[in-house]
Formats: C-alpha cells, structure tokens, sequence
C-alpha cells in the first residue's frame, strides 16, 4: 500500500504517466494542502518552471490496477497527452473525493473492465473529450456531487446499461 499525504505538488511533462499497481491513498487536505499533479509548465503551482504556457495534453495522466484505492483532494490538471484519458482505471474500483480535473485532452476517467469508479463532490472542468468513458448507469449513483462544468469536447458521456440513482449536474 502506498500513501502520499497532504500538499505534495508533482510536476510532469511529454509522453510521462503515473501507474498505480498497487493500493493508494492520495490523501491531500482542503485548500493549499490538496496534493497537485499539473504540467511542468503550469506556474500557477510549484512557481514558474517553464517559459511555455500549460496546455490540455502535456502529460499522460494516472493509470491504476488495484481496486479498494482512495484519491481525495486530488487537483490534475493539463493531461491526457495524445488523446490517452488523464486517468484510466483498470479492473480498479477507485474512490475519488473533492478532487478537481481541469483542462485536459480527450476523457477525464475511463472505466476499463470492471472498474467501477466513485465520484463525490468531484468537479470535471473543461476537458477536451467524454467526462466520463466506459460507465455504466449503475456507476452513476456512485456520482454523488460530481459536477461537469465548461468546455466538455463533442459530445456527451456514453453510457452503457440500465439504471440511475443519486445525483448527477451537468452545467454548460
């Protein structure tokens, strides 16, 4: 098991990802003390590290294979580099808690197997494709809170089988 406190600031670039073979905690706290995973071009956290501006797609983004893993006050922002979601779960029941992912390419999650992700009061702002790939409409009463807001790509997310509970807002 692997545990990544509060207020840790990753900064990543290229064709770059972060794989999770085994159970996480990302456990960040409100406000400044949230842990970051941005684009080494992104000044608005861990200073100016770069002359080039952040943009959607700088890096790849989170991968993980294990289920039972924890993400709260998680803040991503400018993945999903060559079209690749900015966070893909593999056969991963993942929880993800008052996270933020912002200005990335292509999907925001992407549920592959028989994953089965949960979302509370977790914000998915302008993202380049889907908000969400590969869920269910059992998957959805597992989106308490979540919101999708701005820029959301082409079209709206697909889902695949037959029931909803619980909250779901999606704003323009």
């Amino acid at each position: 098991e692997l545990e990544i406190g509060p207020g840790l600031i990753f900064k990543i670039s290229g064709a770059r990802r972060i794989v999770f073979n085994a159970i996480v905690r990302l456990e960040g706290g409100p406000g400044t003390a949230r842990i970051v995973m941005t684009s080494i071009h992104d000044p608005d956290h861990g200073g100016v590290t770069s002359a080039s501006a952040p943009a959607a797609g700088n890096w790849i983004g989170l991968e993980f294979y294990r289920d039972a893993s924890e993400v709260e006050h998680l803040l991503l922002r400018y993945a999903g580099s060559g079209g690749v979601p900015a966070i893909e779960l593999f056969d991963a029941d993942v929880t993800f808690c008052d996270c933020r992912i912002e200005h990335c390419a292509g999907i925001a999650i992407d549920a592959n197997g028989n994953s089965s992700p949960r979302l509370k009061n977790t914000v998915l702002e302008d993202v380049g494709g889907d908000p969400l790939g590969g869920i269910t409409w059992a998957v959805l009463g597992n989106m308490m809170g979540t919101q999708y807001l701005g820029s959301i790509g082409a079209r709206a997310t697909v889902i695949d089988s037959p029931v909803v509970v619980g909250d779901l807002r999606i704003d323009k």
